[in-house]
């Protein structure tokens, strides 16, 4: 039976990706005056919806798949339990009398490089999703916990879904300034998730399989570069072809390295 849940913390937490990802991707429109600002609040409006659209739907997806192998997910802000290698840099610490016990860098990278870059720099990894343990979902099947092929394939959903999405909307050839910041913001949501980042879906990926993290992350950056200069169908079935050669490449220079 399919469950999908959202908990409280987590609908805030997409409300907040949600914003600063319409924030991100319609930086570049806002101005000085007291027409542009309108506009621009205008423009981050749509890119709010657009995001929602996006986000909403890859985090669907992923609930699906993870609910299919017995197992809950639950998307949170990227952040960090550490800002170093020594064991003094661990967190949860006092700072100015508060205790801090993660640093939200999906919420503070995304923000200075969009501000140093003028806008030219979107980092899209504002969220990730972690693996809830459920004992009562895995009833009946093999092995108790995540195996790591099993938490790889969820982890694919994600991205796949976001290089789908766009490339359907790039297929059917929609216009317009909406359709067209779409097929770029799930561009980016599927380039950026598969960064070997910790806690994004690129790392779990590539530490099961570094063949598959190739094939697929090889698949994702040919696509949304082919896409720019061939019809839809034919940038996906070369980027495919392409990728599988690199990855066959790979495995059997390792294999005889």
């Amino acid at each position: 039976m399919t469950n999908i849940n959202f908990s409280r913390s987590e609908k805030r937490v997409i409300i907040i990706s949600i914003i600063l990802l319409g924030f991100l991707f319609s930086f570049k429109q806002w101005g000085t005056d007291r027409f542009d600002i309108l506009f621009g609040i205008g423009n981050w409006l749509r890119a709010s919806i657009v995001a929602a659209v996006s986000l909403l739907i890859m985090i669907l997806v992923k609930k699906l798949v993870a609910n299919k192998y017995g197992t809950e997910i639950e998307y949170r802000i990227w952040s960090i339990k550490r800002y170093g290698f020594s064991p003094s840099s661990k967190l949860p610490k006092k700072i100015l009398g508060s205790e801090v016990n993660s640093i939200a860098l999906g919420i503070i990278l995304p923000l200075i490089l969009i501000f140093i870059t003028n806008g030219s720099l979107i980092f899209a990894g504002v969220g990730i999703t972690l693996f809830l343990s459920n004992a009562a979902l895995r009833l009946g099947r093999k092995y108790q916990y995540l195996s790591e092929f099993e938490v790889a394939m969820m982890s694919l959903a994600g991205p796949l879904t976001s290089l789908l999405l766009a490339m359907i909307f790039k297929i059917v050839g929609f216009s317009g300034v909406t359709f067209d910041l779409f097929v770029k913001m799930n561009f980016y949501l599927a380039f950026f998730s598969m960064l070997p980042l910790p806690n994004f879906d690129g790392i779990r990926i590539f530490f099961a399989s570094r063949f598959l993290y190739i094939l697929i992350f090889a698949f994702i950056i040919l696509t949304i570069i082919l896409s720019l200069y061939i019809n839809g169908f034919s940038s996906i079935i070369l980027a495919l072809i392409i990728s599988l050669v690199m990855a066959i490449i790979y495995f059997y220079f390792l294999q005889f390295k």
